[in-house]
């Protein structure tokens, strides 16, 4: 198990918002997951990332039965954790959730994540 002092800063971010990063925000420090209708069976109950049907519909913008996502271009996530540190600062939070603006659902969240099990 993870202790939870290991989690460190990450941002998820739909992949509109991802193409449109530039190599300054570290666009190549994302990673990608793909999510699709079959996460909105009834006994889905989320992951590291999103927490169940209703998170990540709310991420996406669509309904909790999750029907629309193909993980193709409705369903694809890009995560980006911050390992060196303990958290990110008012302003680079302001900036990311910024970039949701216009967009269909949340498209971005900040969350703690465990750098070991993806790295």
């Amino acid at each position: 198990m993870v202790k939870a002092s290991n989690r460190k800063p990450c941002v998820i971010v739909g992949r509109d918002i991802w193409k449109d990063l530039t190599g300054a925000e570290g666009k190549h420090y994302f990673f990608k997951r793909k999510y699709t209708d079959k996460n909105g069976i009834d006994t889905w109950k989320g992951d590291e990332f999103f927490s169940g049907n209703k998170e990540l519909a709310e991420f996406f913008g669509i309904e909790e039965d999750l029907k629309e996502l193909d993980g193709v271009k409705l369903g694809q996530v890009f995560i980006r954790i911050f390992g060196t540190k303990k958290a990110l600062t008012d302003q680079e939070e302001k900036l990311w959730i910024s970039k949701s603006e216009g967009h269909l659902g949340n498209q971005v969240k900040i969350t703690k994540a465990s750098p070991e099990r993806h790295f």
